[in-house]
């Protein structure tokens, strides 16, 4: 019972992650559970990856070793900043869509001033 509830290295990952590259280079169409039960891969190290991108589960509940991400993973701080300038940018488009719905209603409350409407009760001849 090696490994139970202690912290694995990176290396360790990734001897784990080319573990399952090889299993699934040989094998198609095997599940997430057959691949720990015919390695020795935690389940805990299948699910980070998972979550990380680095293994996709197709619908069939066979795992596929996603390449692309592989070549550049990105960390938890790229993610990070990639999220708050994604966030940045719809802020700002939205401000930008609001000011501009704000000038296009105050030009159409100054055209509507002055207009007047007259009733019978305005007129002077009553």
């Amino acid at each position: 019972m090696k490994g139970i509830n202690r912290e694995l290295t990176e290396e360790e990952y990734e001897q784990y992650f080319q573990t399952i590259k090889a299993v699934l280079r040989e094998y198609r169409h095997v599940t997430k559970y057959q691949v720990s039960n015919s390695t020795g891969v935690p389940m805990d190290v299948i699910r980070r990856l998972l979550k990380e991108g680095r293994l996709e589960e197709k619908v069939d509940g066979s795992l596929e070793a996603n390449e692309d991400i592989e070549k550049q993973p990105e960390t938890a701080e790229e993610k990070r900043k990639r999220l708050i300038e994604d966030l940045k940018s719809h802020a700002e488009a939205s401000h930008e869509v609001k000011e501009r719905q704000i000038k296009k209603e105050e030009q159409e409350s100054s055209k509507k001033q002055g207009i007047k409407f007259h009733t019978r009760d305005d007129r002077d001849d009553i």
